[in-house]
Formats: C-alpha cells, structure tokens, sequence
C-alpha cells in the first residue's frame, strides 16, 4: 500500500494494459516460489510480491471500469461484484485442496488460474482499456502537508478503514481459527461466507444509494462492520461465527465501491491512477483550484 501513489503514476504513464499484464506476471512468480521453495522465506517473498502485483493490477482495472460508457455506480459495483465471487470461491476452494493435497498443489491451481488470466489480458484489444493520457507528478510532501485540514484527514482515515479492514479478517481469522481448532476447510468456508454476504448486498447498491444516499449508506455500513469485529474474538462456535461473518460482509460489502466512485467522481480520469487507493482526489482539488475543499460541495456533486 506504500508503494500506491508511485504504482498510480506508473498506470498514468505506461497505460492499464501494460501495467495488469506485469501486475499478472509478477503473481504468477510470487505463488511459483512456494511451490519449488516451501519455506517461511518463500513464503515472505509471496507476500511481498502479491502485495506490489495486486495492486498493479487492480488499479488498472479499476481505472479502466470506471472510465467506460455508462453509470459509474452500476459499473462499479459489477466490477466489484465478480470480485466478490472470486473472494467466495478462492479461499473455500483453497483450504480443501491445501487440506486434502497440501500446499504445493494449492499454489499449483493458482499458478494455472493466473495463466488463464494472462491469456485473457493479452488477448484483450488496446481499445477496451481506454486512451493513454499524460498526468503531472504529484508531489508527496504536499500531500501529507495537507492532512493539517480537519475535513481532509477525516476523510483520509474513513477511506483506509473502508480500504483495510476486509483485508484484517482476511489476514488474521485463520489465525484465529487455528488457534481455537478450526480445520482449514472451515476457516475457508467462513471467510468465504463473508464475501458471499458481500455479493448479495452489493447486487443491492444502487437502489440503496438512491433510496439513502451514499453518505447515510456508507455509515450504516461502518457501523454494522465495527460490531461484527468487535463480536468475532468473544465467540469459538462454528455457527455463530458464520453468522457474524455473514454481517462482516453485509457491513465491509460496500465500503469499497462507495468510496471508489467517490473518489473518480471528483477527480478528472487522466489522475486516476493516483487518485485510487490514495485519497489523493483532494489533493488534486485544492492544487488546481488554488482552494480549501469543501467537503459538503464535493459530496454534492
């Protein structure tokens, strides 16, 4: 996540084909590793490498969903969608092979699924991912200076909760669950409750962002989040912890679309691959208006 701002003006530069397909390669190495070297140094490596490549990719991606024709809120949220279904199917299909042929085969599998999406990117046209447009640099002291602005920092901090907190239960539950005895299998299951929750509120987005706007939407949203992770700790039961994790995605299911299209609708297309992940859509405001952000205009619009 460091390393965002600097991936995002490589994206400007370079184009989202260029940037998903070394995004791609450099997931296919990290999960390679493992399978020649199983060792926690590989391991490590993995982490590093899935970390840099995610980012490269999703960027890209996101940039190029939300610069097609059409409502930005519905693409969005399909987008974000088929991303979900990904999330239900890779950690329950995962934990069973992992449990029933061990980790190399497990690694294997994600070797073959990341080669199937390498061919798709390849095979893709340079028209499906939009115009290549210069951007100017962002400086990176300006930014941070610009977290003396009360408005600003609170909305820097609500966007890397939203950001970081499906990656906490993703990232620690198995840690959990392998400390109260859970098997593998189990703790892929529920992880993969959480996501399916998550796609079932998301197919609910836009109506609900008509309905209550997004404001209210996101709050309720944050609420429901903070609650399930206060109650996963106090509980070691399988069936009451597939509940909360079914209200872990229902809370964390629409943080990230939320504040996605929020963040392109303020920001012109040419910046947007700094603008994800960043919060750097008010630092481009206040730069080239030469003014204070108005957190209720921007809202607005």
């Amino acid at each position: 996540m460091l390393l965002a701002i600097k991936i995002g003006k490589v994206l400007d530069r370079i184009g989202a084909k260029k940037l998903t397909s070394f995004g791609t390669i450099g997931m296919i190495i990290s999960v390679s590793i493992p399978m020649f070297f199983p060792s926690y140094y590989a391991l490590l490596f993995t982490q590093l490498g899935m970390g840099c490549s995610v980012i490269c990719c999703l960027i890209s991606m996101q940039k190029t969903i939300g610069n097609l024709d059409g409502n930005r809120d519905k693409l969005i949220a399909l987008f974000v969608l088929m991303g979900s279904v990904g999330e239900l199917i890779g950690p329950m299909q995962s934990s069973f092979i992992y449990e029933l042929l061990g980790i190399k085969s497990a690694f294997g599998v994600s070797v073959a699924v990341l080669l199937f999406v390498i061919c798709i990117v390849i095979m893709l046209p340079k028209s499906f991912w939009g115009k290549l447009e210069a951007s100017k640099t962002v400086d990176v002291d300006s930014t941070f200076s610009l977290l003396k602005n009360r408005n600003l920092l609170k909305a820097m901090i609500i966007s890397g909760l939203v950001l970081s907190s499906k990656d906490l239960f993703v990232a620690y539950f198995p840690v959990m669950g392998t400390n109260i005895g859970l098997r593998p299998s189990t703790i892929g299951i529920i992880i993969s409750v959480c996501a399916a929750s998550a796609v079932f509120i998301r197919l609910l987005q836009f109506p609900l962002v008509h309905r209550f706007g997004r404001g209210k939407v996101l709050t309720v949203t944050l609420l429901i989040s903070a609650v399930s992770f206060t109650l996963i700790p106090l509980f070691s039961e399988i069936y009451v912890l597939l509940i909360i994790s079914v209200l872990l995605g229902l809370g964390l299911g629409l943080g990230q679309p939320l504040s996605l299209v929020y963040a392109m609708n303020v920001s012109e297309s040419k910046r947007h691959g700094a603008v994800i992940f960043t919060g750097t859509f008010f630092t481009r405001i206040i730069e080239e208006k030469g003014e204070e952000v108005d957190i209720k205009k921007v809202k607005q619009s």
